[in-house]
């Protein structure tokens, strides 16, 4: 196991490079990113957000990062030489930022707001797309996330749904999925035909991408689940909880067949690495690690 110590305590989100080479945290005010297997940061903290950074995203060429902040604001920089963009910020939200995520065909940035909005705009110009703002959440949308082929975006909300969109309408293209709590986490399966969810209700859901059906439900944690990450092949999914663990799911079993429990403190980020043999979490206040283990 290598551990990295946050500069300003809290880790609340984590993105592996593409090439998996090196990790993106946030945390404070911060954007920070480490030599996966040295543990040396590859440069100065990034620290162009006026308050706590909330989400981190890589392009998927590795060239550049998206971060997005309670300063209502995403910042996309480059990756080399920590600058940013023309455009950047892009400030099109009116309360803080949540999530980012990048399209996996490079084109759009997906960002989640506490205005209850979904915006998708050009990653290297900053312009919306005609149709964003997505509306339809009522209360904070709390991450997103793109289906593998960049046609679809997920979004999970503290008014208990993930709702499904298409990128090139902005219309919704199922029913809500329901939990009986507020949504923290969604992440879609590498082979694009599932979802999986996870919030205030402690349990992970796995949903039909297509028609919206709940395919399982997994039971374990004690406590609200903040991230899930899928492995790479999609045979496994990580769930990371306010109870201070870190469970791996067999995804057709639905069995927990790991529990991770390394944090002294509550897990608000997982990510799987690209080449399936690593899981990086990451957690609050007191503990303020990025731990990076084998799962298998």
């Amino acid at each position: 196991m290598l551990t990295y110590r946050a500069s300003q305590g809290d880790v609340k989100g984590l993105a592996w490079a593409p090439d998996g080479q090196f990790i993106a945290s946030v945390g404070g005010n911060t954007v920070e990113v480490w030599n996966a297997a040295t543990e040396v940061n590859r440069y100065a903290p990034y620290l162009r957000h006026s308050q706590p950074v909330k989400s981190v995203a890589w392009s998927p060429d590795g060239k550049f990062i998206a971060s997005g902040a309670q300063d209502d604001t995403v910042h996309v920089w480059s990756a080399i030489t920590e600058s940013d963009l023309s455009f950047s910020p892009y400030t099109k939200h009116s309360k803080f930022v949540r999530g980012v995520a990048w399209s996996p065909d490079g084109q759009h940035i997906a960002s989640g707001s506490e205005d209850t909005t979904v915006r998708v705009w050009s990653a290297l110009a900053g312009n919306d797309l005609s149709f964003s703002p997505y509306t339809g959440h009522s209360n904070w949308v709390i991450t997103v996330t793109w289906s593998p082929d960049s046609r679809y975006i997920a979004s999970a909300s503290f008014d208990k749904t993930v709702r499904v969109w298409s990128a090139d309408s902005g219309q919704d293209i199922l029913h809500p999925l329901v939990h009986t709590n507020g949504v923290r986490a969604v992440a879609w399966s590498p082979d694009g035909l599932r979802i999986a969810s996870g919030g205030d209700d402690k349990n992970v859901y796995v949903w039909d991408a297509m028609t919206g059906q709940l395919i399982h439900t997994y039971s374990g944690h004690t406590d609200s689940v903040q991230s899930i990450a899928w492995s790479p092949d999609g045979k496994h999914l990580s769930s990371g909880s306010f109870d201070k663990t870190v469970h791996v799911w067999d995804v057709i079993a639905g069995t927990s067949i790991l529990t991770y429990s390394h944090h002294t403190a509550q897990v608000w980020a997982v990510a799987w690495s690209p080449n399936g043999q690593f899981i990086a979490s990451g957690a609050l206040n007191n503990d303020g690690s990025v731990q990076i283990w084998k799962p298998l």
